[in-house]
C-alpha cells in the first residue's frame, strides 16, 4: 500500500473539532464502497473502526488491518457462510455477536459502517458495548421500540436517519444489506467520492475521486478519550 500522510480517521475525528457533513458524507460513501468490494469478493473485514480507516493528504480512504478477517464465501462458492464468534473492538461490535452462536458476518460489517458514521456526526460513540446492560444502549432500543427519536440521531435529517437507522437495526435479519445501502435515495445524493470508471484491467474495482484536503498528521499526539468517552 502507498504511503498515506492523512493519518487515520480517528486522530481526524478527535483533532478535527468536528467535521463538516460533506466531510462525513464523503468517508461514508467511500467506506461503503470499499466494504461492498470486499463483500462481493467473499471477504468480512470483521474489525471496521475509525483507527484502520486510513486516509491519504486528497482524503482517499483506505480500509486496512484484516487481521480479523474472513472470508465467508470461496471464489467457486455460490451461497455464503455463517460464522461465529466475538471480533473487533466492543462499541462497534453488532449485537448480534454477543447473543447468536451463528450469524453473517456481513451484517456485523454493515453494522459497524453505521457507528463509523454517527462517529463522524457527533464527535462520539453512541455506547460502549451494544449490550441490553449498557443504558444508552438500552435507550437507544427503547427509543426504537415506541417510535422515538433518541438525542444521539435528532440532528440528523430524514434521509440520513433514515438509512442510519436501517444500518443499525439491532435484529440482522431485518438489517439493511450492502446493496440496499448503495440504493438508498439518500447514500445516491452523495456529491462527493462519486465512482469513476478506473483506470485498471479489473472494472469490479471501485476507483473514488476524492476531494477532500486532510492536513499530515502523522507527528500529532492525540488525547484519545474524547471519542472513547460516550456522554
Amino acid at each position: 500500500m502507498e504511503y498515506c500522510s492523512g493519518g487515520d480517521l480517528y486522530t481526524l475525528i478527535v483533532t478535527s473539532g468536528g467535521l463538516e457533513q460533506d466531510e462525513e458524507n464523503c468517508f461514508f460513501g467511500q467506506l461503503i464502497n470499499g466494504v461492498k468490494y470486499l463483500h462481493d469478493n467473499g471477504v468480512a473485514h470483521r474489525d471496521l473502526k475509525p483507527e484502520n480507516l486510513i486516509l491519504t493528504s486528497a482524503g482517499c480512504l483506505k480500509i486496512t488491518d484484516f487481521g480479523n478477517a474472513e472470508c465467508f464465501r470461496m471464489a467457486w462458492e455460490t451461497q455464503p457462510h455463517l460464522t461465529r464468534g466475538i471480533c473487533g473492538s466492543e462499541p462497534y461490535i453488532a449485537p448480534e455477536e454477543f447473543k447468536d452462536n451463528l450469524f453473517d458476518p456481513r451484517s456485523v460489517d454493515i453494522w459497524a459502517c453505521g457507528i463509523i458514521y454517527m462517529s463522524m456526526a457527533i464527535s462520539r460513540l453512541l455506547w460502549r458495548v451494544a449490550k441490553d446492560d449498557d443504558c444508552n444502549f438500552k435507550s437507544y432500543l427503547e427509543a426504537r421500540k415506541k417510535g422515538l427519536i433518541s438525542s444521539p440521531f435528532q440532528s440528523l435529517k430524514n434521509g440520513r436517519r433514515d438509512l442510519i437507522f436501517k444500518i443499525l437495526e439491532p435484529n440482522p435479519k431485518q438489517r439493511i444489506t450492502i446493496e440496499q445501502i448503495i440504493a438508498h435515495p439518500w447514500f445516491s445524493s452523495i456529491y462527493i467520492c462519486h465512482r469513476q470508471a478506473t483506470s485498471t484491467s479489473d472494472s469490479s474495482i471501485p476507483n473514488t475521486s476524492c476531494s477532500i484536503n486532510v492536513v499530515d498528521q502523522q507527528a500529532t499526539t492525540v488525547n484519545k478519550t474524547s471519542i472513547a468517552n460516550v456522554v
